[in-house]
């Protein structure tokens, strides 16, 4: 894994129909890995959060082009492991958020729910 400056390429969007599909073997691995990316994306690495999203959207039939892309935000968490969120407060801190993490990111303008 090589270290990136950014989580995503600008192709993070684009899908290769004749991209190779994984095999059962390395779905089992894509799959937890996009799942703990998430979690990191939600509580402290939000910087990620916009190519994760696109590859959880992934993870019914990933690609080695997702696999690559993957890759990609690992190797950015590799190159920046000291970011993160670092939230204070002088008094009481109520954080509230709400993320829609799937609408509108398939070609037929469906979302998952």
């Amino acid at each position: 894994k090589r270290a990136y400056t950014t989580p995503a390429g600008e192709d993070l969007y684009d899908i290769d129909e004749y991209s190779e599909k994984l095999n059962t073997d390395d779905q089992e691995i894509y799959h937890p890995t996009v799942c703990k990316a998430l979690y990191l994306a939600k509580i402290v690495r939000n910087e990620i959060l916009g190519a994760v999203n696109f590859l959880c959207s992934r993870t019914q039939s990933p690609t080695r082009q997702d696999e690559r892309k993957l890759r990609r935000v690992l190797g950015y968490l590799k190159g920046a492991p000291n970011l993160g969120l670092n939230l204070g407060a002088d008094t009481e801190l109520f954080v509230r958020l709400s993320v829609d993490a799937s609408y509108g990111v398939h070609a037929d303008g469906k979302s998952h729910t």
